[in-house]
């Protein structure tokens, strides 16, 4: 996946506005392409033990155990890939960086 880095600059427009958005929405992409990709190997492997614990014929399933830590991870993973962003990712960075300077005049001005 090296080659889908949401950090190249070819092709970006000229406008400072609209390049920002078109690396943001790169970077948004790329992020959902991960989870898509870690999805994918979560379902191939754990499809594959629980093959194994079929053929294996024992009583005690390991197959729950793996898919289930796994699985939380994939949750995390998809929480922060389409929900998260806007709380806790590059969106909400850009936003209280627009803020702080307001912020801090309004500081300064009450301490004069």
């Amino acid at each position: 996946m090296g080659s889908l880095s949401w950090q190249a600059d070819e092709d970006l427009p000229a406008d400072m506005e609209q390049a920002r958005l078109y690396r943001q929405a790169r970077q948004r992409v790329h992020v959902r392409f991960g989870f898509y990709y870690h999805f994918a190997i979560y379902v191939i492997v754990v499809s594959g033990l629980f093959v194994l614990d079929i053929l294996n014929g024992t009583d005690h399933f390991f197959v729950q155990w793996v898919a289930g830590g796994w699985g939380i991870g994939i949750v995390a993973h998809f929480l922060k890939a389409f929900t998260l962003d806007g709380i806790l990712g590059t969106e909400a960075i850009r936003r209280s960086t627009e803020r702080e300077p307001r912020r801090l005049e309004n500081r300064s001005r009450r301490l004069e």
